[in-house]
C-alpha cells in the first residue's frame, strides 16, 4: 500500500534515460511525463481475500539526468498519500484511516534517487531512501524500458519493487495482510 506515482515516474523516467543512449535523440532535460498514461500502483495480499489493488493519483517529481556521467542523474518525488484510490469507497477509506496508512498523520511519501544501475540494455536499478509513515528505509526498482519509439518519440516503461511495510512501522493487520506490498508504476514520457 505504497507510494509512486508521479514521483516514481520520474524516478523510472531518469533510470529509463540512462539506458537510451542519446543517439535516440531523447534530451534528457526535455523529457515530459504524460499523467494521463502514467499509474503508480500497488498490490498487497490478505488471507482469505483477493489481492488488494490501489494507486496514487497525486504527486510530483523532479528528473536530472546526465548521460556523459550518470552518477549526477537524480530524481526526486512527492506523493500525497491521500490520493489513494483503492477502487471502492469502503476499502479506500479503511486503507486511508488511522489503523492503515493514516493518511491525516502522515501525508506525504517521499522518494530521492541515491543511485542507478544499469542492468543491461533495457533495464536499470534505481535506489534511494523512501520515507513513508515518519520512516525513511532504502528501496530499489526494477525499471524496464519499452525502447520502441512513435513518430512523437514516446518512450514507455515499467517500474516494479516489493517493499516490506513492517519496515516502515507499518504492521496493521498482520499476519492476515501481508508484509510485502508490490509497487508497480507505469509510464510513458516524451520529449517536448
Amino acid at each position: 500500500m505504497l507510494f509512486h506515482d508521479k514521483p516514481i515516474r520520474a524516478a523510472l523516467t531518469m533510470a529509463l534515460l540512462l539506458v537510451i543512449p542519446p543517439s535516440l535523440g531523447v534530451a534528457a532535460e526535455s523529457l515530459r511525463i504524460n499523467p494521463q498514461k502514467t499509474r503508480i500502483g500497488f498490490e498487497v495480499d490478505a488471507f482469505g481475500w483477493p489481492t488488494t489493488k490501489g494507486a496514487f493519483r497525486d504527486f510530483q517529481g523532479n528528473i536530472r539526468v546526465d548521460f556523459a556521467e550518470p552518477a549526477r542523474s537524480a530524481v526526486s518525488f512527492v506523493v500525497q498519500a491521500d490520493s489513494l484510490d483503492a477502487g471502492s469507497t469502503a476499502v479506500t477509506s479503511f486503507i486511508k484511516g488511522a489503523t492503515m496508512l493514516n493518511t491525516a498523520a502522515f501525508p506525504e511519501m517521499r522518494f530521492r534517487s541515491s543511485s542507478v544501475e544499469k542492468l543491461s540494455e533495457s533495464a536499470v536499478r534505481v535506489t534511494g531512501p523512501l520515507t513513508f509513515m515518519g520512516q525513511t528505509r532504502p528501496v530499489s526498482f526494477q525499471v524496464d524500458v519499452d525502447q520502441r519509439q512513435s513518430a512523437r518519440k514516446q518512450l514507455r516503461f515499467t517500474a516494479q519493487g516489493t517493499i516490506k511495510r513492517s519496515e516502515f512501522g507499518f504492521i496493521s493487520g498482520q499476519p492476515l495482510i501481508a508484509d510485502d506490498v508490490r509497487i508497480i508504476v507505469t509510464t510513458e514520457a516524451g520529449v517536448e
